[in-house]
């Protein structure tokens, strides 16, 4: 593991020392035929029924990344019609409405803006997940060290402020 690592799920091991930095809400994405014409909410039971393509475990933004919350995770995987191994053949089926997903908006934030897809607000319960900084703990702290995280966390932080991250700052 490099020195810091920003990574969503961490494992819950005391080798880990880790630290929250924002949340980010998830979406029900997809082309209106599929996920309705309008922009109201949609609840948790009703989103699982729907022809779910998830990337698959171990990519950069894997399933796992997909929701803080493991039981709902469980139930989204087993119902997903496809699990993809790209990023971007995973937005053109999206787009040819193969199906919809479960994302932020910042994942298809051109296909949005294009109007080719749709982001629907998940409720009842709402869909989040964090973003956290990483650091193993038997490395002691240097000055760099706190740099790095400092510079990473202003990054961050300048970013959710300026809109380009839709997000809240934790702590």
């Amino acid at each position: 593991m490099s020195i810091w690592r920003s990574v969503y799920n961490p494992p819950s091991e005391k080798e880990l020392i880790t630290e929250a930095v924002l949340e980010e809400e998830m979406f029900l994405v997809g082309i209106p035929k599929l996920v309705g014409k309008g922009k109201a909410p949609i609840r948790f039971e009703e989103l699982s029924r729907m022809p779910l393509i998830l990337l698959r475990y171990g990519l950069g933004l894997s399933s796992r990344a997909l929701l803080d919350d493991p039981v709902l995770l469980k139930r989204l995987e087993g119902g997903a019609i496809l699990h993809a191994n790209s990023i971007t053949g995973m937005t053109g089926a999206l787009v040819e409405g193969l199906g919809c997903t479960i994302a932020t908006k910042l994942f298809a934030r051109e296909e949005l803006a294009a109007g080719r897809l749709i982001a629907r607000k998940v409720i009842e319960p709402k869909l989040t997940r964090t973003l956290y900084l990483c650091r193993l703990r038997n490395r002691p702290m240097t000055y760099a060290m706190e740099e790095m995280r400092r510079l990473m966390l202003a990054l961050i932080a300048e970013q959710v402020r300026s809109g380009g991250w839709q997000a809240e700052l934790v702590g």
